[in-house]
């Protein structure tokens, strides 16, 4: 489909963390690796730690793989488990992360406030998804269909589909999502045009 850029989770070597708490997969870093303004990883977290700190960052983070984590947000503590809606916090909170019951793998997206503004939602099969936002995005953990103006494309399990020229496009996950499966929509608003 013109426009739609794909990549799968396992194509992506993971890269373990310095506090040896886990690796982290990135699957992308727009608009440029070194000058980034919003990243997408899925990490599997296999002991408790901090995360690390992201001062000027919004972060959005999804339980995928295991019951969960429990996060000190502040002076909140807040239980994240599978299939809840993906929790937004400030990345300079640096929150303390403890498992509930084994490791997990979560999906994280980290947006710098100075570039733009971003979004990451629960998708649901046979609902509408339309935006005036340009860069949009869908991760799902199991294949599925997706539609774009009523135009079908296959998409394969543990991936990332986005576009840059999705703005009024009508997304619809066109499949019935089978239990387990997890899907998110992601949009991200620059301040300013990205050259091209």
């Amino acid at each position: 489909m013109s426009g739609l850029h794909a990549i799968r989770l396992d194509s992506i070597t993971p890269t373990p963390w310095k506090n040896g708490g886990g690796t982290a997969r990135d699957l992308l870093a727009w608009p440029a690796v070194a000058h980034w303004s919003l990243r997408v990883s899925v990490a599997e977290i296999t002991r408790d730690g901090p995360f690390s700190d992201y001062t000027g960052h919004d972060r959005w983070f999804a339980v995928l793989q295991g019951v969960g984590v429990a996060l000190q947000l502040g002076t909140d503590r807040r239980e994240q488990r599978f299939g809840a809606a993906p929790l937004r916090f400030d990345g300079a909170l640096a929150p303390m992360c403890w498992l509930i019951d084994g490791a997990t793998s979560d999906l994280n997206l980290l947006v710098r406030r100075d570039a733009g503004r971003g979004s990451m939602a629960t998708a649901h099969a046979d609902h509408d998804w339309v935006s005036p936002i340009a860069w949009r995005a869908l991760f799902t953990t199991h294949a599925l269909e997706l539609q774009v103006d009523g135009s079908s494309t296959r998409i394969d399990g543990a991936a990332l589909v986005w576009s840059e020229a999705a703005a009024q496009q009508r997304w619809r996950i066109a499949t019935p999502l089978p239990q387990g499966a997890l899907a998110y929509w992601i949009a991200f608003q620059p301040h300013h045009a990205h050259p091209r």
